[in-house]
């Protein structure tokens, strides 16, 4: 451990100027940056670690846990499109648009002078994760 902190001192005074102040860098300095690098690489970690995951799902596998989604899906919009025959049925309904709303809608667009533009996402990872558990 302390050939590391001796090797890193030697880098911070032979390589270290802060673009900002043109001075040295400092340890904080240095343990902010590793901080953000260490982030990032969890992060392409993440992403790499989906990309394997639908890589390995063979696509008949993939077209198979698809299939049954939508199903499931048809048979919860019908219910949420259908006339309610109570008052608990209709706000369990209304709750139920809502959600699918923040499930799917990532973004609507407002234009003067044009009809709103709805961006819709499906994120197939979670729900490939999760086979048919995740819906």
């Amino acid at each position: 451990m302390e050939e590391l902190q001796e090797q890193r001192q030697v880098y911070v005074e032979k390589f270290g100027r802060d673009a900002a102040t043109g001075g040295p860098f400092t340890e904080a300095d240095l343990d902010a940056a590793l901080g953000a690098l260490s982030l990032q690489v969890r992060e392409i970690k993440c992403g790499l670690d989906e990309i394997r995951l639908l890589a390995n799902f063979g696509a008949e596998e993939t077209e198979r846990h698809v299939l049954e989604y939508v199903a499931k899906c048809r048979n919860v919009l019908e219910w949420i499109i259908g006339e309610p025959e109570t008052d608990e049925e209709a706000t369990a309904q209304f709750e139920a648009r809502r959600e699918l709303v923040r499930v799917f809608v990532r973004r609507v667009v407002l234009r003067r002078d044009q009809p709103p533009e709805i961006i819709f996402t499906l994120d197939l990872a979670p729900l490939l994760k999760n086979g048919s558990r995740g819906y």
